[in-house]
Order: C-alpha cells, then sequence, then structure tokens
C-alpha cells in the first residue's frame, strides 16, 4: 500500500504513520495519536513507539524498562544545509506498507523535490528458524564539517539504512534487528561495525548486525543493477548478516532480508520513478538526493552546500499494480 501526505513539520508525521499503520494491520495503539506505539502483528513482537522533534524522528522500543535487551533506537536526522532555512521543514511524506511478504512500513520524508530521508519497521524475511525479526532502521544525513568536502560515502559522516560501517551515530542510535535463537547469545543486534572502515574482523562483537550500503557485502550489487541497454534497472535485496565472534576472527551469518525494500541504481530513473516489476509497483528515492556529484562542499556554519547520494536510492514495494 502507498500513501502520499502534504506536512509542515516533523511532528505532524507520527500521527499519520500511526492511522497507516494500523490500517494496515499492525498492532497499533493510538492512546497518544502523536506517538503511536506500533508492533508487527505476531505474538510477543516488541511494541516500538514513534516520536518526533523538530529536526528528528525515531522508533524506540516502547518502555525501555520492560524490553532492557533493546539496547539501540533507530533515529532519522533532518538536513542541515548552509544558508537559510539551516534546517528545512519536511514537506511531504511517503508511506509504504504491507503484511506480505512480511510485515513492514516505511517512511519517506521529502523536504525539497530532491532531498530526503528514511525510516523503517518491519519483521525480517527470514533466513534459519530463529524468532522474532523485528529490526527498525533510519538513515541521517552528513555531519558539520570544517573539513572543505565530504564524500557521501564517509562513513564517519553519511549512514545508510542498515548499515553497520558508520560511526555517524552513536551505537545506541544505530538501528537494530531482534534475532532470537539458543545459539544467539545477544539477542538484539546493532547496526554496527567496529571501526567507521568494517574491521579489523576480530573486533566484531556478538551484538553487531550490517547489510546496508556501505557495508559491502550487499554493496557491488548496486552498480551492477545498472542495465540501459535492456532498459531495465535490477532492484538489489537487503541482505542482513549478523557477527559471530570465533577466536581472532569473526564469522557473519546470514539472517535472511529486508522485506518491501531494496537497494537501487538511480542513474537511469528521475526521483520518485514508479517502476512496475510483474504485477507490483515499486517507487524509487534517493538516499539523500540524486546528483551527479560525489562529495558535498562545506558553507556557512561547517554544513553542507548541498547533499547528494550520487545514484544510490532505495525502492519501495507499494503492492500488486
Amino acid at each position: 500500500m502507498y500513501e502520499q501526505h502534504n506536512v509542515s513539520a516533523m511532528t505532524d508525521i507520527p500521527a499519520i504513520v500511526g492511522d497507516f499503520a494500523n490500517y494496515l494491520g499492525f498492532d497499533v495503539d493510538l492512546g497518544t495519536p502523536t506517538t503511536p506505539i506500533v508492533a508487527v502483528p505476531e505474538s510477543d513482537a516488541l511494541p516500538f513507539k514513534l516520536t518526533a522533534s523538530a529536526s528528528t524522528l525515531q522508533w524506540q522500543v516502547e518502555t525501555p524498562l520492560l524490553f532492557p535487551q533493546v539496547t539501540s533506537k533507530a533515529v532519522l536526522t533532518s538536513p542541515k544545509l548552509s544558508g537559510a532555512p539551516n534546517i528545512p521543514a519536511p514537506t511531504k511524506i511517503h508511506l509504504f506498507g504491507d503484511m506480505t511478504p512480511r510485515p513492514y512500513l516505511a517512511v519517506v520524508v521529502e523536504y525539497t523535490p530532491n532531498l530526503f530521508r528514511h525510516l523503517y519497521l518491519g519483521s525480517m524475511e527470514k533466513l534459519g528458524n530463529y524468532s522474532g525479526g523485528e529490526i527498525i532502521g533510519a538513515n541521517g544525513g552528513p555531519i558539520n564539517s570544517s573539513g572543505s568536502s565530504l564524500d557521501w560515502r564517509d562513513q564517519a559522516a553519511v549512514k545508510t539504512l542498515f548499515q553497520g560501517a558508520s560511526s555517524l551515530y552513536v551505537a545506541g542510535d544505530s538501528g537494530g534487528v531482534n534475532i532470537v535463537h539458543g545459539d544467539v547469545a545477544t539477542p538484539w543486534k546493532q547496526f554496527r561495525a567496529p571501526t567507521s572502515n568494517i574491521g579489523p574482523f576480530d573486533d566484531f562483537t556478538d551484538v553487531m548486525a550490517l547489510g546496508g550500503f556501505g557495508d559491502s557485502i550487499n554493496d557491488g550489487y548496486v552498480p551492477r543493477a545498472r542495465s540501459p541497454f535492456a532498459s531495465v534497472n535490477i532492484f538489489a535485496p537487503i541482505n542482513i548478516y549478523i557477527a559471530k565472534p570465533v577466536i581472532a576472527d569473526t564469522s557473519f551469518i546470514p539472517v535472511g532480508r529486508v522485506p518491501g525494500i531494496r537497494h537501487v541504481n538511480m542513474q537511469d530513473l528521475p526521483v520518485a520513478a514508479m517502476i512496475e516489476v510483474s504485477n507490483e509497483k515499486w517507487h524509487c528515492f534517493p538516499a539523500l538526493s540524486r546528483r551527479a556529484e560525489t562529495s558535498m562542499p562545506v558553507g556557512t556554519n561547517n554544513w553542507r552546500q548541498y547533499e547528494t547520494s550520487n545514484w544510490f536510492g532505495y525502492a519501495y514495494r507499494e503492492g500488486p499494480a
């Protein structure tokens, strides 16, 4: 399902998302409409509260004291640009959700016709017989820095959805996935890696997960997904891996893929392109902003003159065409 809503402030968004999730069939508590509590419609699913400030949206487990195993939130941060307004207000949100192939709820926040942020809640398409599977993620834009420019792939400056190899956020704001299994000592896995360049392998711990763009494992599919001669663009699944430390090394265990969302190469696609695949509709948005540039020059206040995510973006499943 797909809906589009005009908004004028971040604080407009939670109530709209709560109503959308309720309509889809999620378990939703709308007792306080501005802070809806949402859970995938499965027994013992973790409940997450959506909250907003003037420049952020975040999923956080409801009543953290009752769920101490959930050690991270998913925090979306608005752009910071040189010039006024430094932090633009959102103008529109795009909502995607369904119960198949697994429950998912995605929020794409639009600030201008080519400036975006992303927030996600869902349940994994599982590989293996674990229980749980709840997953949350969000992205933020470049940090303010006195350097002359930042590469959009700078893992210390930008975080993509479900990315482990980023130091932009503290571990507690990095998003995560719930993997409950007898062989898993710590069920809640944060989207983190030991350092901003993903190594060394023997530094990984059992609280870490990865799979977003910038983590290397799925990255190669994105540039190869462009196929102009066939007039198609291939959507790349977001495969999630958890770290399992072994002596002086790490094993990476695949736990499935994230439903309703794919990585997409947008070099030949306009912003907000809609693509029909068989009997399904998919909508494509840049991770930050679709531009040919790969670097973001500094402006006043050490903020960026503009944002770019080059040709990298996300495709969201609307449902049957």
